[in-house]
């Protein structure tokens, strides 16, 4: 799967492999426990395991391309950055090659399908040191069922663990006590943020 600028490259050069757009790639892989998702995107990755591919500077290849894929990364994606969004769930930060967390709202959720044999998940929350309030309450609960509620003090991050249900899929609902605005013109109502969303099978 690509950004939306890398399409025509990933459709000439993964000819034959099921390419999607970020999100919508992240949702089927989410849906696809047993397979591997590949992010194709322009930049250079800071995830882990990824390969970066650098054409030689040129004043020539900068002009035709107006400085564009000259610097191109092909990064593995961890099963835990594999969940598809329900609601309140924003994008990548502090950029999809960087990714480290992504904010949720007040009332936020997600879906994962685990495969047989995973025994819980571990959802992986934060409170950014920036953040203008002292702490955060938060209830991480799966499929409506009484959750585990946890208190996330400012500059702080607190795993919840849950045991996964029998039913499947696992639809995974945070809701937290207190929301703020973040500074900037892209300005939104957020919570806390969700670090990963960990399938566990021992």
């Amino acid at each position: 799967m690509g950004v939306e600028d890398m399409a025509p490259h990933a459709a000439y050069l993964l000819q034959g492999f099921d390419l999607a757009k970020v999100e919508e790639g992240f949702a089927r892989s989410a849906r696809r426990p047993g397979t591997q998702t590949w992010l194709l995107a322009e930049g250079s990755s800071g995830w882990p395991g990824a390969v970066t591919f650098r054409w030689p500077y040129s004043d020539a290849y900068g002009k035709l391309t107006r400085n564009h894929y000259r610097v191109i990364s092909l990064s593995p994606v961890p099963r835990e950055r594999c969940f598809e969004i329900v609601r309140g769930v924003s994008t990548w930060k502090p950029s999809l090659l960087d990714a480290q967390w992504r904010w949720l709202a007040a009332d936020a959720a997600v879906r994962i399908f685990p495969r047989q044999g995973c025994r819980r998940v571990d959802v992986k929350l934060a409170l950014d040191s920036s953040a203008p309030i002292p702490a955060n309450t938060v209830t991480v609960s799966l499929n409506g069922l009484a959750g585990a509620t946890v208190e996330i003090p400012r500059g702080t991050t607190s795993t919840v663990r849950l045991p996964v249900p029998p039913t499947r899929p696992v639809e995974i609902t945070i809701r937290s006590a207190r929301s703020f605005e973040t500074p900037g013109p892209d300005s939104r109502r957020v919570a806390v943020q969700l670090l990963a969303v960990e399938r566990i099978s021992r």
